[in-house]
């Protein structure tokens, strides 16, 4: 099969097309033929060698897929030959979607919606399931709740925005200029375009002085430990960009993993 090969770190020209073997299905695996893929920033902090001694080289990278089941190994019951599937391969945990082939664990792979073509959806893997784990399964956000989405024109950013409005809350969200209609197309309620405004003062404005339920921060740096200042004085919830295994060592990596959100309460607000 042709794969895209990164053999050193570096820029796009560290891919090589090339020729290698086609994986087989092993007990409890599919074998999908990739129709389509993705880059997120994970994938060109992978190239240039952020992770370099968590990547082996030569390597094939990529973490979405969206195709076609081609073969199934012994045990698997959820998928046959011909099912449409997208997932996200494990991280740093064998070859990457960059290729016409890949071999996953049945327990990873879903069905596609068939209302979403194999672009759509390789677009999704990766950060849909970065903003489900977030906003679902740890923050639990509830109808009627405030929830500020720090970059909200993002990879995550902007799905995160759309399922927080599916889930009934008021969205409030920080971008540049430049991102501000787009992030008001994604259904957010208050932009703030951070380089004008402090995203603070703002919120307090906006709720009164309440400040907001949830935070998710998709930046980094000091966004997270001054968040709290526009938090609810009770009963906030706070989620970063967490740990995952390598996370002291790479800081960054921890927002494009799906399972790597930590959630904690938000400091409480001192009195301004």
């Amino acid at each position: 099969m042709k794969a895209l090969v990164l053999n050193t770190f570096g820029g796009p020209q560290a891919f090589e097309l090339r020729d290698v073997p086609k994986p087989v299905a092993q007990a409890g695996q599919v074998l999908v033929r990739v129709h389509a893929t993705s880059i997120n920033p994970l994938d060109f902090q992978v190239r240039r060698g952020d992770y370099a001694d968590l990547v082996p080289l030569p390597g094939i990278t990529g973490h979405d897929v969206s195709g076609v089941v081609e073969a199934v190994g012994p045990g698997v019951t959820s998928f046959a030959p011909g099912d449409e599937v997208w997932y996200t391969p494990q991280i740093f945990d064998g070859p990457g979607s960059y290729a016409e082939y890949h071999v996953a664990a049945e327990g990873i792979v879903g069905k596609k919606p068939a209302a979403l073509s194999h672009l759509e959806a390789a677009s999704l893997t990766l950060v849909g399931g970065t903003a489900w784990e977030a906003l679902v399964v740890r923050a639990a956000l509830r109808v009627g709740e405030r929830i500020l989405v720090h970059g909200g024109a993002g990879g995550v950013g902007h799905v995160a925005i759309q399922l927080a409005k599916a889930m009934g809350a008021r969205v409030f969200t920080t971008v540049r200029e430049a991102n501000v209609e787009f992030a008001r197309g994604m259904g957010a309620d208050v932009v703030i375009d951070y380089e004008k405004e402090d995203y603070v003062d703002a919120i307090l404005r906006e709720t009164n002085g309440q400040g907001v339920d949830v935070i998710l921060d998709t930046i980094g740096g000091d966004t997270l430990s001054r968040s709290p200042r526009c938090a609810r004085a009770t009963g906030a919830r706070g989620l970063d960009r967490g740990h995952c295994p390598a996370a002291e060592r790479h800081p960054g990596l921890g927002q494009e993993r799906q399972l790597s959100l930590r959630l904690h309460p938000a400091e409480p607000r001192q009195a301004r």
